[in-house]
């Protein structure tokens, strides 16, 4: 990433966010290129006027799927308790 030119940094972000935001890709490998674009050109991208606009809809779908994050940790330390008091009433029995 860093033999990238800096000016093709903002167009491959926004190709790579147009693919993100198709629900049949690989978002894992997406995130991937991101962050190394992000982590490699920072000061450029930070230059550009208007990049807020251009990151929201990444900062969007962040934001949705972290709010889910509370509860789905919630519910993971119910399914724990219940596993553990499962295998204890095996042992007694």
């Amino acid at each position: 990433m860093k033999q990238l030119p800096a000016q093709l940094a903002i167009p491959l972000i926004e190709a790579i966010l147009e693919r993100y935001q198709d629900n049949n890709v690989d978002t894992a490998g997406l995130i991937h290129w991101l962050r190394a674009i992000l982590v490699s050109h920072t000061s450029y991208i930070m230059s550009q006027p208007d990049i807020i606009q251009k990151l929201s809809p990444l900062y969007n779908s962040i934001e949705s799927r972290l709010s889910v994050f509370p509860s789905l940790l919630d519910l993971s330390g119910r399914l724990d308790l219940l596993l553990s008091l499962v295998c204890k009433i095996k042992i007694f029995f």
